[in-house]
């Protein structure tokens, strides 16, 4: 569960199985557990409860890659309603017969899914649900071997935070075109002040240039002031200033110069519990950002020339924002909580 996927065993020799691969599914996509795994054919089904179902193509055991997923909208004719963060019908359990996918919904009873699909082609699978009026296409523009973490498009390219796979820009047909790779692992991108930011874990905050011609260049890097604590997420603020997500606790900031170097400006230690993406981009014309702690609500934060200046004002101290739940107008923000 969590994004942590699908792991294949060896167990010929009960008494030492081992290991031979493994495939990452989406990170906290909106379940916290697997409940069930089916294999037919050189496929593996995987039941994900709120993640839906993700069909895994296992024909080469080294190599697993995900064909397709399923998730059917939860319905709001019953008597109770679904609480705000549940959006699609959990799938706890699934079984495979004639040419069928027969799944349990959790509270929403028995689906009957056909999934069609060709052997010799991994595009454009397509799913048919006899209990949802809805046909399900979808179309793979790319797939790689990590977790797509965040993409932003920037000069024509799609620059993507692959995860262990590092930073890519691929193009509108799914080629890698340009690659940062070198054992990094890369869990967030962002553009701004003409340079490409890439939240890259112990490795800390790296500022690229990139065009197409040289693809990523490397401008400079900037450390926590903790030591061996990753970066995980970020926001482009006003006045040149960028805030990063240290570890679970921290935010850091620094100003990008118009050469793409970084200098440290402030360091909060936030007191609060985070996890992956916690950080709200500018809300309000860009006077204000927030962090969406998992145990104190959400704290803002104003933006000045000064820096950066706490405010004292809290939103849901009692409940849990869902992480990068935060969308803004020029005069509201709307936040989603768990509960």
């Amino acid at each position: 569960g969590c994004g942590h996927g699908l792991e294949i065993f060896d167990v010929s020799d009960p008494e030492h199985p081992e290991w031979i691969s493994g495939i990452k599914f989406p990170p906290l996509f909106g379940a916290p557990d697997i409940w069930k795994v089916t294999v037919s054919d050189n496929t593996a089904y995987v039941s994900d409860s709120n993640n839906g179902l993700f069909i895994v193509n296992t024909e080469d055991l080294h190599n697993p890659y995900i064909e397709a997923y399923f998730l059917d909208k939860i319905s709001l004719t019953g008597n109770t309603k679904p609480g705000v963060q549940v959006r699609h019908a959990p799938i706890l359990n699934c079984a495979c017969a004639d040419g069928y996918i027969y799944l349990a919904g959790y509270e929403s009873g028995l689906y009957v899914v056909e999934y069609e699909k060709s052997k010799r082609e991994r595009r454009n699978p397509t799913f048919s649900s006899s209990k949802s009026r809805c046909k399900y296409n979808a179309h793979k523009l790319f797939s790689c071997n990590g977790q797509i973490h965040n993409t932003v498009e920037y000069k024509g390219y799609y620059l993507i935070a692959a995860g262990n796979d590092g930073l890519l820009a691929v193009d509108d047909k799914g080629n890698v075109k340009h690659k940062i790779a070198q054992g990094r692992t890369v869990s967030d991108v962002r553009c701004g002040y003409g340079f490409v930011f890439a939240a890259e874990g112990c490795d800390g905050t790296a500022v690229y240039s990139f065009d197409e011609q040289a693809g990523f260049v490397l401008r400079d890097r900037i450390f926590s002031p903790k030591k061996f604590i990753h970066t995980r997420h970020l926001a482009v603020l006003t006045d040149g200033i960028i805030a990063m997500q240290i570890g679970e606790h921290d935010i850091d900031f620094a100003r990008i110069s118009n050469d793409g170097k970084l200098t440290h400006i402030d360091f909060l230690q936030t007191n609060t519990l985070m996890y992956y993406r916690n950080l709200c981009q500018p809300l309000l014309c860009g006077k204000y950002f927030g962090c969406t702690s998992l145990n104190k609500g959400v704290s803002w934060f104003k933006i000045s020339h000064n820096g950066i200046e706490r405010t004292e004002y809290t939103l849901g101290r009692e409940t849990c924002p869902i992480e990068c739940g935060v969308a803004a107008t020029e005069e509201y923000a709307v936040i989603i909580f768990e509960r």
